[in-house]
């Protein structure tokens, strides 16, 4: 009886040490296949500070991925974020392997097969094509992850973390959508027109416009404008051309005759009258040359006559103050002050009264050239941020103007230091345009004001030099 006694206790004591062995051994599998499903969803939800979480250390790289943004267009991260809203994962706890200190297991991860989706779409309209493109695909990419686990003190943290990169191969990738449609022209031309785009003796005129790039592979709807001499003559249909290599457009003549001699100017547009391009040539007809060729007599323009607005001055002294301002321009040497009963103010607001209505002072010299102020807000500051953005703006719009009618156009934009302040100065210079668009080789344009009104000088001339020195002539009281 005695010896079963200390046999029972025997086994008693041997199981209680057995049992502690066993606890401290203990697998931990548990842990790992909870933490694997926590990764797995901030995995799909790109939640880079979790996943963090799980490591213990940064990876600044990872993070990069995970955002899924870098230097690239706006729509090339949305187009990435529509790619990863297809993710989804798995864990495959069959496939978990490990012992008290470490552990590993399979995630699965499934999204869309992009590369499939877009491969046939060589350019998306907009984002919704895309998206649409990826919702129709039903080919999908399946990626296994082992992630490793190790035990850290108290704590089981992923010590691969770094290996989520491979489900996100689209981190940095480019996509191709449509830009401004303009963008996508390279040059006008004109058939059958010799060099300065002039042609002779023709019963119509046909403008050509290079499309190159991406814009070959779309659809584009278009209409196009003729302007003769600057007066609209024709509006045509809008017109459907599928991956064109150009687009033309062009104008007859009603009666089959020769056209008119003089300025055709084509512009391209969009159906919702989004401008594309233009292009502008000279029409003429052969005649027989007298011999000797008479001289032709000079001929001045005739415009409606203008009368002079409320803040008009004509100063004998050439000093002008700026209304409700602490501005002074005084005249250069040679220029002088004039007014509408001067046929020289008539001729610079070419029957404008609009344009009368605004100006402060108008000075011409006896070369022809010629500067004025005129007022543009009696509310707003002349460096303001969105005054100075559209005045940038006009003066873009102006070169392009001059551009698509032939002319070689130079931007030289300025900056003078006047009494402390800056006044920025842009000059547009003209080359190589029709002779009857052309009166200036050199327009410059600018900026003066206070807190509570702008104005706009303007100067055109012959002679680069002009600008800086109507600027040398400005002082701020």
């Amino acid at each position: 009886m005695k010896k079963n006694l200390q046999k029972a206790l025997s086994l008693m004591v041997s199981a209680s040490i057995m049992l502690t062995v066993t606890s401290c051994a203990k697998s931990i599998e548990e842990p790992v296949l909870d933490m694997a499903d926590d990764l797995g969803k901030y995995i799909v939800d790109r939640d880079y500070n979790k996943i963090k979480k799980l490591t213990g250390e940064k990876n600044d790289k990872l993070e990069e991925i995970l955002s899924l943004s870098d230097d690239s267009s706006e729509t090339d991260v949305q187009a990435r974020e529509i790619i990863a809203s297809t993710l989804s994962y798995e864990v495959d706890e069959d496939s978990y392997d490990g012992d008290k200190e470490e552990g590993s297991v399979d995630i699965i991860f499934t999204y869309v097969d992009y590369e499939k989706a877009i491969e046939d779409i060589p350019v998306f309209q907009d984002i919704d094509a895309f998206e649409e493109a990826i919702e129709d695909c039903d080919d999908k990419i399946e990626t296994t992850i082992t992630f490793e686990f190790e035990k850290d003190g108290d704590d089981i943290v992923c010590v691969n973390i770094g290996d989520i990169k491979e489900i996100f191969p689209y981190a940095d990738e480019e996509f191709s959508f449509v830009l401004a449609w303009g963008d996508y022209i390279s040059c006008f031309d004109f058939e059958g027109c010799s060099s300065g785009f002039t042609c002779n003796d023709v019963d119509h005129v046909t403008c050509i416009l290079d499309v190159t790039g991406d814009g070959q592979y779309l659809t584009w709807d278009y209409y196009y404008t003729v302007d003769f001499n600057d007066v609209p003559v024709y509006e045509s249909d809008v017109i459907t051309v599928e991956e064109p290599t150009e687009l033309t457009g062009e104008y007859w003549s009603e009666d089959g005759d020769l056209l008119e001699d003089g300025q055709y100017y084509i512009a391209f547009y969009t159906p919702d009258d989004e401008f594309i391009y233009s292009g502008c040539c000279n029409v003429t007809h052969t005649e027989v040359t007298p011999t000797p060729a008479p001289t032709p007599a000079p001929v001045s323009p005739t415009f409606d006559e203008v009368t002079a607005g409320p803040e008009l001055v004509v100063p004998e002294d050439g000093i002008v103050y700026v209304p409700d301002t602490t501005i002074v321009i005084e005249m250069p040497d040679g220029f002088t002050c004039v007014g509408p009963e001067d046929q020289r103010y008539q001729d610079t607001m070419q029957g404008n009264q609009t344009l009368s209505n605004t100006i402060v002072f108008c000075a011409v010299d006896e070369d022809g050239n010629r500067f004025y102020l005129m007022r543009a807000s009696n509310t707003e500051a002349y460096n303001d941020p969105t005054v100075v953005e559209n005045f940038a703006t006009t003066v873009d719009n102006v070169s392009s103007t001059y551009g698509g009618y032939g002319f070689i156009v130079t931007r030289i934009d300025t900056t003078y230091q006047v009494d402390g302040r800056e006044i920025s100065m842009y000059t547009i210079a003209l080359t190589g345009g029709p002779y009857n668009l052309q009166h200036f080789d050199y327009m410059t344009t600018g900026l003066l004001g206070d807190e509570d009104d702008y104005f706009i000088l303007c100067v055109e001339s012959n002679e680069i030099g002009t600008a800086s020195s109507v600027v040398n002539h400005i002082t701020f009281g």
